[in-house]
């Protein structure tokens, strides 16, 4: 099983094509895409130009607070109108980004009663972000009033206190401090570095590059089965489930050298950093190359020409790479497709490479490395089960 992975790394190694694919493509790709998008990311992001249409029945404080002074910014420009056919109207005209209609007595009723947030189909992100101002707002109006309210509630119980005068004094007080934008936390487990964009398109490149192994890996027992390699293989002592497990070891072993020197590339020539702590990396590492090779035993299982293998494989990781946010951020796809993105591996492993570039704790990573290696396994049990038959 052994001699067999090994036969297979060294073959791939001295392959000067693959070497190129494998390694010299995502780096181009990283440095392109890093330098370009760069800033959607880190400190120096900013949200694009939007202009929002805003329509509402009752004017109350806290609607006029959330309309004039909470959503206007130097990126989003606010618009009102009448109604919420006029808010339509706009959108389809092009003359609103995104629309918000606020039901009747929304300021009273904060917390429960519905918001429509109307969204472009191209513009899902601005609308992704307004409806966080939106929730950032109302938890923020809540947490104030409810503080409030049990800080009343044990001066009564105290007793001998000028229970609404403290209370309005501690109601101030609350209100000037959630207003602060400045607030940030001071310590904690996870999230306390920033993500620039170079980062995230190494992390995505790499990624998307490590699933290309899926299809050389099926590729190669393509291979070996048309030269009939496979068949004086199957003349020895040696057992199908050695040959399959050889086979198994050589696309993980190869997945893990491409990825440790394109993780020394990136670190060296972009200075990306992966994070504090690296044996977190190797731990994603591990579990992606299982699920990928588990994917290339699967995949020689199902097809019978090489040519098959490639075209699949190619169309296949296109895909996949776009759905779990190679390309392009899931955040900006619309909720169907970002529902579909969860239950895509490479997703799992972009997500938990960011995690721990930002700073995560090993509790966070146990889940997706567990969803990984059991995606590898089922892919490598129903490979293995119609490759012996074959």
């Amino acid at each position: 099983m052994f001699t067999i992975a090994m036969k297979d790394l060294a073959l791939r190694l001295k392959d000067r094509r693959s070497l190129v694919m494998m390694l010299l493509m995502p780096l181009v790709l990283t440095a392109i895409l890093g330098s370009a998008l760069g800033g959607n990311f880190g400190d120096d992001a900013s949200m694009p130009a939007t202009t929002v249409g805003v329509a509402y029945d009752t004017e109350d404080e806290r609607t006029n607070q959330w309309v004039d002074g909470v959503l206007p910014s130097e990126d989003v420009t606010v618009v009102s109108f009448d109604n919420g056919g006029e808010v339509e109207n706009a959108m389809n005209k092009g003359e609103v980004d995104v629309g918000v209609l606020l039901p009747n007595e929304w300021g009273e009723k904060l917390g429960t009663a519905d918001v429509t947030v109307l969204t472009d189909p191209d513009k899902t992100l601005q609308a992704s972000i307004i409806e966080s101002m939106l929730t950032s707002y109302i938890d923020r109006v809540q947490a104030v009033t409810e503080t409030t309210d049990r800080f009343a509630t044990a001066l009564a119980e105290a007793g001998d206190v000028e229970v609404a005068a403290a209370a309005g004094g501690f109601s101030t007080t609350a209100i000037s401090i959630a207003e602060q934008d400045s607030i940030q936390l001071a310590s904690g487990e996870k999230g306390e570095q920033t993500l620039n964009g170079m980062q995230y398109y190494a992390a995505a490149m790499g990624v998307m590059f490590l699933l290309f192994n899926a299809t050389v890996g099926a590729r190669s027992i393509l291979q070996e089965r048309h030269t009939q390699t496979l068949a004086r293989l199957a003349m020895t002592p040696v057992r199908s489930y050695h040959i399959i497990g050889g086979k198994f070891l050589g696309t993980l072993s190869f997945t893990l050298v491409q990825f440790s020197l394109f993780l020394a590339a990136t670190y060296f020539m972009f200075q990306v950093s992966w994070g504090e702590n690296l044996w977190q990396v190797s731990f994603i590492v591990v579990a992606y190359a299982i699920a990928v090779s588990g994917l290339a035993m699967m995949l020689a299982s199902l097809v019978k020409e090489e040519k098959t293998a490639d075209s699949i494989g190619g169309i296949g990781v296109q895909i996949l790479a776009l759905l779990g946010g190679s390309m392009i951020p899931v955040a900006a796809f619309p909720g169907a497709i970002q529902s579909i993105s969860n239950v895509i591996p490479n997703k799992w492993a972009l997500d938990s490479f960011l995690e721990i570039m930002t700073g995560t704790a090993w509790g966070d990573l146990y889940m997706p490395a567990a969803l990984l290696v059991l995606f590898g396994a089922a892919c490598l049990g129903v490979g293995a089960t119609r490759l012996q038959v074959r």
